[in-house]
């Protein structure tokens, strides 16, 4: 089943980004070297990220986190986010909380922008009453849609640290 949903997620990923390049603009001003106004350097970004909550298994599942970001050139934006995961039973309560810093490129100039990520989180979680710190590599692949200064997004995350994991990216972001 686990990898049923990620087939399906990555030929979601790779169609939204394949549409994203054949997409022909109805905007007249589009043309080659053009760079929409908040994708320009010196723009910054809010978002909310990593969104996921559910129940499974006798579990409550929950997942958010925030991030800003500054587009330090055209379309290039790197930024610090701070996540926290919470899933749990009867009996238990399991905690993540990480924090990291990312690079992201947007390509193109659509309303949907492909974008590859990379990064580097640091956390702390609690699992049976066990504490540790943690320490992981991020890289990451999606598509964001853009209305004004809005922006929603959907993704796939490898985490690469003491195991390796994939993980949706689902958010929302306001460019100012």
């Amino acid at each position: 089943m686990k990898r049923i949903l990620l087939f399906t997620g990555f030929i979601f990923i790779f169609s939204s980004i394949l549409m994203a390049q054949t997409a022909v603009s109805f905007d007249n001003k589009v043309k080659k070297g053009f760079v929409p106004e908040n994708f320009k350097k010196g723009r910054s970004q809010i978002g909310l990220q990593g969104l996921s909550f559910g129940f499974g298994y006798g579990r409550i599942i929950g997942s958010v986190g925030v991030r800003y970001g500054y587009f330090i050139a055209n379309n290039n934006l790197i930024f610090v986010s701070g996540d926290y995961s919470t899933f749990g039973t009867n009996y238990h309560n399991h905690h993540v909380i990480k924090t990291g810093f990312h690079y992201r490129r947007y390509f193109g100039n659509w309303e949907v922008k492909p974008f590859a990520q990379i990064g580097a989180s640091v956390g702390f979680k609690e699992f049976y009453k066990e504490k540790s710190r943690f320490g992981e590599v991020n890289l990451g692949i999606g598509a964001s849609y853009n209305v004004k200064r809005f922006s929603f997004e959907m993704g796939m995350q490898l985490n690469i640290g003491n195991s390796v994991s994939f993980a949706p990216m689902i958010g929302i972001s306001y460019r100012f």
